[in-house]
């Protein structure tokens, strides 16, 4: 059985206080001794200790802490940022809410323009965290993607190397104009942020804080209204290209973008310009592999546009991030297992990475009317964990299974998974696995 959490044992404002004192005695010794940087991390550790302090802060957090008329005498705290080995920060950014092509009416699909949640992206619900992010910054890439910069200084996170992850809906089936304005901003917006806080590679704690008013309060519309209206000014006109060559010497630079779209609007003609904006990673919906299911959910596309649009992006070099749905209906559970093994024994498929979804019912969806009616039964939390689980042994070690369940609240959905951790659950099950997360340092090779 997965460990219980006794929240009664947990106390916020002990905790709290001890953050407090913690930062308040190491800052004090800080700005009367001038430290290297062995004897500051030993410090950190010794202090971690006597205060119950899970991990030690970054020098750029301590320096987030201290009392601005304390910086001057906390200089010897501002390193030069180290690149990490392989580390690559990810920015996941929403595009506005459109609707899906006309072909495209999937009975299960939550969200959309005018949806149940409001106006949200397709296929989202408006409560996900990168969701929140656009809807705060007006699904603004160039705000998006300095807002998340912003974020990892604040955790202390390297992000000199960036993975940029386009959101919300089919990407490539909105206007060209609109696509490449999108990508455009985002480079800028790490371009910019470069210029902005770093001089020789050494970063500006001072005039980070100044500039975003830190420390300030999360939620706080008057801070963020004044941190919109500063970067606005400095958006103004650019171009792709432009972007694109200043990134070349940027602090920060884009090592990858992402994109998600459908088989049937990833043909050559789509699939050259996401190349033209810099993509680097195709997130493609399969959901299925039997025409009979993806006809009765009316996903809009076939089998054979599936295998046509893999064949022409792994053609043009892309790697391959395949999207598939355990639990739709007309399906069993013996065809799901059937179905995903299909995805590594067919050489039509072989994807490079693998997120499983299995379907869930949302208000405001065809499905949840056919639910409400008893006519589809959604896997449990149980069966998806089982037959995720039956599944892992025949995943290649070439793939990475990325996700094994939506990025969606629980309390959004009305029917099928109820657990955020669902990996946990399919862990239970003691499966043998070799894709490549599985391999990695820090997880536990079956």
């Amino acid at each position: 059985m997965l460990r219980q959490i006794n929240m009664d044992k947990i106390n916020p404002a002990k905790s709290t206080e001890n953050k407090q004192a913690f930062y308040r005695e190491l800052l004090t010794i800080l700005k009367q001794k001038s430290l290297d940087q062995d004897k500051i991390n030993s410090l950190k550790n010794k202090l971690c200790k006597k205060y119950g302090i899970k991990s030690p802060p970054t020098n750029i957090q301590l320096l987030l802490e201290a009392d601005e008329k304390d910086l001057s005498k906390l200089k010897h705290l501002q390193t030069k940022p180290t690149r990490s080995i392989s580390g690559v920060s990810v920015a996941a950014i929403m595009s506005a809410p459109y609707a899906c092509p006309k072909q495209a009416q999937c009975i299960y699909c939550p969200g959309g323009p005018k949806s149940q949640f409001g106006n949200v992206p397709k296929s989202y619900t408006g409560h996900e965290p990168s969701t929140m992010r656009g809807i705060r910054n007006n699904y603004d890439s160039y705000l998006q993607v300095f807002n998340r910069l912003e974020q990892y200084v604040v955790l202390g996170h390297n992000f000199d190397k960036v993975e940029l992850i386009v959101m919300g809906g089919t990407f490539t089936s909105f206007a060209k104009k609109y696509q490449e304005q999108f990508i455009t901003y985002a480079f800028k917006a790490m371009n910019d942020f470069s210029k902005l806080f770093f001089a020789k590679n050494n970063f500006d704690i001072i005039k980070f804080r100044e500039f975003f008013e830190l420390p300030g309060k999360v939620g706080d519309k008057q801070r963020t209204e004044n941190i919109h209206e500063k970067l606005l000014r400095f958006k103004g006109k650019t171009t792709l290209a432009k972007e694109k060559e200043r990134n070349q010497a940027s602090f920060i630079k884009c090592v990858g973008i992402t994109l998600e779209t459908r088989s049937d609007c990833a043909k050559l003609d789509e699939a050259n310009f996401m190349l033209e904006l810099g993509c680097t990673r195709v997130e493609i919906g399969v959901q299925s592999v039997y025409d009979d299911v993806l006809k009765y959910v009316r996903r809009g596309n076939s089998t054979a546009d599936n295998i046509e649009a893999i064949r022409i992006l792994k053609d043009i070099g892309f790697k391959l991030n395949y999207h598939y749905m355990p639990g739709l209906p007309k399906t069993t559970k013996e065809m799901d297992l059937a179905g995903m093994k299909q995805l590594f024994t067919n050489s039509d498929y072989k994807p490079d990475m693998l997120k499983i979804y299995p379907c869930m019912v949302f208000k405001g969806t065809e499905l949840y009317q056919l639910w409400q009616r008893g006519k589809f039964i959604p896997l449990t939390t149980k069966e998806a964990a089982q037959l995720i689980a039956n599944f892992k042994p025949f995943v290649a070690r070439y793939c990475r299974i990325m996700r094994v369940q939506r990025d969606i609240p629980t309390k959004m959905r009305d029917g099928g998974v109820d657990r955020t951790n669902l990996r946990q659950y399919v862990d239970e099950f003691n499966p043998v696995c070799h894709c490549i997360r599985c391999r990695e340092v820090g997880h536990v090779y079956n």
